[in-house]
């Protein structure tokens, strides 16, 4: 049988030949077959999300060959890689990545649309995989109103909406209760049992690793060794064994977080996307300031959001100062590209002023090490060559992994920042 995946003496080096120089991964080899469900297990900063990603083709590699499906990655345009993002790989990240002003279905559905299926069409797909993954009465929802298990099924069913042969999960249980993530486990497990589909995992958990075929051991950028599972079988049933409660944990929690946000934010489907077709128009300068306003504080009955008149102006203020500062980056940049004898990238430029906007609002402290990594990556997010979720990666990824080594909550919200300060109107 021909491998579905082949890695070849792959390495990805940060920072080549300089005194910082960070070696993820070196001279790594690997093979998966069609049908497996694998593991890449180690500590943090092993590299085991780096291959991961080198393998899916959202990670640059400094040498070496990847091939899926017969196809040298390295060697599809970006339309190719596109074409083969879309059909031949789904990926699941701890952190989910739902689309919060988006509902359930919609969030599914998204991937379809670039491939053109009608509205019916994508619909009717999404609803049969919610449906199968037992979360089909949450579709009319948006996604903060589920709990992270059910958030994390969500996010397995927009990543098999396009039925592709392989899907990959980086950390996928990361952020759940244990009883959460051993039902996220039991779904993969099925997936990989019951449709033959292709697992490729990524944990530093060894209770996960009884799930899988083989065990890729990962230390400091290298394979160790790696072992089949001769019990894996008995894993699943051990799980079927254990009675579960009439009424899950999880179940509870989402029913409770449900309630909060209707008692505490009830602003319908439809509000919340006036608000963002109303903050579009306020972006590119076709509502004033004062319009703004009234639209906030007008009753959600007439269109508008409902929000006291302080609130109203409060988020005014804050969306006004968020504006001025895009101004003046985007200011950095076009003096940038007028200045014939600078020989700066613009978008390196405009990358520096983006941190130091972004530093001011930072409550924690980071050495120098930390901001010339912290840099690097708003300039490849500036400059396009990284999206907000790889950013998120790098900034929490170890600095001997190449990252910033950010706290997860510390790495959300300099993305965030970067991200408002940087992100074109659509």
């Amino acid at each position: 049988m021909q491998p579905i995946i082949e890695v070849k003496n792959l390495s990805v080096i940060y920072e080549t030949g300089k005194q910082n120089e960070a070696r993820a991964l070196e001279n790594v080899s690997a093979e998966i077959y069609p049908g497996e469900y694998v593991i890449f297990y180690g500590p943090s900063g092993c590299g085991k999300s780096t291959l991961l990603y080198a393998i899916s083709g959202l990670e640059y590699i400094t040498s070496g060959e990847i091939f899926i499906g017969g196809r040298k990655i390295g060697q599809l345009s970006t339309t190719e890689l596109e074409a083969f993002h879309l059909t031949q790989i789904g990926m699941v990240f701890q952190a989910y990545y739902l689309i919060q002003s988006l509902s359930v279905l919609d969030n599914v559905a998204l991937p379809q649309m670039f491939k053109r299926v009608v509205k019916t069409g994508r619909e009717a797909q999404a609803m049969k995989l919610l449906e199968k993954f037992g979360v089909h009465e949450f579709a009319d929802r948006l996604p903060k109103q589920l709990s992270g298990g059910q958030q994390q099924r969500v996010a397995i069913a927009r990543a098999l909406v396009n039925d592709p042969p392989i899907l990959m999960a980086d950390e996928p249980t990361g952020n759940l209760d244990s009883k959460s993530a051993i039902n996220v486990l039991e779904l993969l497990y099925n997936l990989n049992e019951n449709e033959k589909r292709t697992i490729v995992l990524v944990t530093h958990d060894p209770a996960h690793l009884g799930f899988a075929h083989r065990v890729f051991h990962m230390k400091d950028g290298h394979i160790t060794k790696v072992v089949r599972n001769e019990h894996r079988r008995l894993v699943i049933e051990q799980l079927k064994k254990q009675e579960k409660p009439e009424r899950s944990a999880d179940e509870t929690a989402a029913e409770s977080r449900f309630l909060v946000e209707y008692l505490t934010n009830p602003y319908s489907h439809t509000t919340i996307l006036a608000l963002e077709r109303a903050l579009n128009e306020r972006i590119q300068g076709q509502l004033t300031r004062a319009a703004f306003r009234d639209f906030l504080s007008k009753p959600e009955s007439a269109g508008g959001v409902g929000l006291s008149g302080d609130r109203a102006e409060t988020l005014t203020e804050r969306l006004e100062k968020i504006l001025t500062e895009r101004a003046l980056i985007s200011e950095q940049k076009v003096q940038a590209l007028d200045n014939k004898t600078n020989l700066d990238d613009p978008a390196e430029v405009q990358g520096r002023y983006v941190m130091r906007t972004v530093l001011k609002g930072f409550h924690g402290s980071l050495d120098i090490p930390e901001q010339t990594r912290l840099q690097r990556f708003i300039n490849l997010f500036s400059s396009g060559k990284i999206n907000l979720e790889k950013l998120i990666y790098y900034l929490r990824l170890s600095l001997n992994g190449g990252g910033v080594g950010l706290p997860l909550h510390s790495a959300r919200y300099v993305a965030e920042q970067v991200d408002v300060l940087l992100t074109k109107p659509r």
